[in-house]
Order: C-alpha cells, then structure tokens, then sequence
C-alpha cells in the first residue's frame, strides 16, 4: 500500500469517520432503548417503530469494528493501546458501581460486583472485551494481511463469508460463529477494502445500497409482525435479519461505512465529539445501571403522547451521546494524573516483553 496516499486519504477523511463514530453511537443507543421499551409493546405503533430502531445496533457494532480495524492494519503494535482500553472500561466500572451502591444498592448482587471489578475477565461490555481480544491478535492478523496477495485475500474473505455470514443467513444456525472470530473477519475485510478498489467497493459504497439494505430488513420484520398471530413460530424471527452476522445487515454495515469512508465532512466539532464516543456506552451499557434505565425509559415515554416515541427515542440518543461526552471529560482529566499510570507501569512492561517473543518467535 502507498503509505503517502493513505495518510493523504486519512487526514482528508477523519471527520467522515468521526461522523461515523457518532452515527453508530446513535444507532446502538437506539437498539438498546427498543429492547428496553418499545420491542414487545402490546402498542403496534411503538412496536412497528421499535423494529425500525432496532435494525440500527448491529450496524453500529460493525461499523465500530471496521473503523478500529482500517487504522489498526497500518499501525505496529503497541502494547499501550490495550491498557488504555482496559483502563477506561475499569474507571467506569469502578465508577458506576460506586453510584449505583448509594443509589440503588438492593439491586446489585455478586455478580453486578464481579463484572463492576473484573469488567473484561467476565465480560462486563462484550464489544470491548472482544475488541481488546481483536487488539492482542492484530499484529498477527498483520503479518498475514502484509504477505498476502489479493488473490488469496478475496479467497479467505469468500471462505468467511461462507463461514460466518451465509450459513447463518439461510439456516439460523450458527456453528462457526463468536465474537473473536467475527470481529477477525471483519477486520480482514476492512484491510481488503483499504488495500484495493474493487467493484464491489464501488458498488457497496453507492449511497442506495444503505437505506435499500435497512428497508429490506425493516419489511421482513413488519411482515413478520402482521402474520405472527397466524403462525406464532414467527415471533422468534422478527428480528432475525438485524442479526450482526446475517448477510443484508453486513450489507448495510459495509454500506454505510464506505459511505463515510468517501465523505469528505470536514468539521473540528464532529472530530471533537466523535472522540468521546465510547464513554455513552460504558454508560448504557452498565449492568448496574439497567434498573436505571427502564426507570428513565419507562417515565420518558408514558410522560408524552405515543406519536411521540421515534422522536423521544432519537432525543433520548442524543442525551446519551452528550451525557457519554461530559463524562469522558471528567475520565481525561483523570487519566492525566499520576494515579492511573504508576499501577500499569509494572504489567505494560511485562506484556509488551512476552507479545514481542512471541513475534520473534513466528517471524
């Protein structure tokens, strides 16, 4: 790859990745206020809404995934960057536990205690233990993307689209999938897309494709809904297709991307809160503050009128967004203090030491 031409491209698209960041903060936030109140409501009108919401979390996911994984295939690896991610997450979890003890403390139990305490270990947020595996095989996953032709790219990608995406699509099943080995995928694909302009690129970055890919999925979930009194076994697939490996919401997922990736937004504003994106969902998505959540949820909505639900839930969105900035001012301030590097200091070291063998001992 031309190194001069992709920090060109990188300098001239960062505000359209940013913008990206923000979007599909927006669109998780979203899915998570559908599955906390509007998914199964007995209310066709905030139910049908709710579905059309709904489609947008796994999109945002994606897009997370192939963001991180376009900057990371250039990068060397840097051992920092995981105790950085790691650090934010235990600030928050550490944080948030602290209110919701004095707050709610007949809700917490060992559990809430256990993942507030080792967040990455049991999985406190999924996608970001996941990311930090994806961070610790990257340098691998670069070696491979470095040697490999664009012959046997487009077959390994052909493979885990077979794999992960079309056997899930037209079975329901899932026997090769997990978060690790999606996220991998993705970032495979991400490269191949970075490294070379295909027509599939082309074609997948057309500004139809996205709103197409979303519309198909929205309709299969009405139709579903229309019938399922019918033929009850249609409830567990309403939201089959919004699934995060299901082959129209990849679709959608690397449509939306590239429709980024060739935006040419120029804004410090976007840049700016594009940054602080992760805080809102450190935030939303606490275990502990769940009992929160569908308290706000539940006063929200049954303090307006019901036409009123798509419009609170995008201004709720909005709220989470700023609420997850305002907060990540307050974590930076702490992360340039003292106090957080000294305890890290003696594991970077460690770490960096035992990642870098294990190079040694593949090359």
């Amino acid at each position: 790859m031309n190194t001069e031409k992709n920090a060109q491209t990188t300098s001239k698209r960062i505000s359209g990745f940013e913008l990206l960041r923000i979007i599909s903060m927006i669109l998780i936030t979203l899915h998570h206020i559908t599955m906390t109140y509007g998914s199964e409501s007995p209310n066709y009108y905030i139910r049908i809404w709710a579905q059309f919401l709904y489609i947008g979390g796994k999109v945002g996911v994606n897009c997370f995934v192939l963001l991180s994984s376009w900057f990371l295939i250039d990068k060397p690896f840097d051992i920092r960057r995981i105790f950085r991610v790691h650090r934010q997450v235990f600030f928050y979890s550490i944080m948030i536990f602290a209110v919701g003890f004095v707050a709610i403390p007949n809700t917490i139990d060992f559990s809430d205690i256990l993942k507030s305490f080792l967040p990455v270990i049991f999985n406190h947020y999924w996608f970001l233990t996941t990311y930090i595996g994806l961070l610790l095989i990257a340098p691998f996953l670069n070696m491979f993307l470095k040697s490999a032709s664009k012959r046997r790219l487009k077959l390994l990608i052909l493979i885990g689209s077979l794999l992960f995406t079309l056997i899930p699509t037209f079975t329901a099943q899932t026997p090769f999938n997990d978060n690790l080995s999606w996220f991998a995928f993705l970032y495979i694909l991400a490269a191949y897309f970075k490294k070379y302009d295909t027509r599939v690129k082309k074609l997948l970055g057309t500004w139809y494709v996205f709103p197409c890919a979303w519309i198909f999925i929205f309709f299969t979930s009405v139709v579903m809904t229309i019938f399922e009194r019918v033929i009850p076994q249609l409830s567990e697939g309403i939201n089959f297709f919004s699934g995060m490996y299901i082959l129209p919401q990849l679709i959608n997922s690397v449509s939306l991307f590239l429709l980024c990736e060739r935006s040419e937004i120029k804004s410090d504003a976007v840049n700016w809160i594009g940054k602080h994106t992760v805080a809102s969902y450190l935030i939303q998505s606490n275990c502990v503050l769940i009992p929160i959540r569908i308290m706000f949820l539940n006063v929200v909505f049954t303090s307006f009128p019901v036409f009123l639900y798509p419009i609170l839930s995008v201004l709720v969105a909005f709220f989470m967004l700023f609420l997850g900035v305002g907060c990540n001012l307050i974590y930076e301030w702490f992360s340039k203090q003292d106090m957080p590097r000294k305890w890290e200091c003696f594991k970077e070291k460690e770490m960096k030491y035992l990642v870098e063998k294990c190079l040694e001992a593949l090359r």
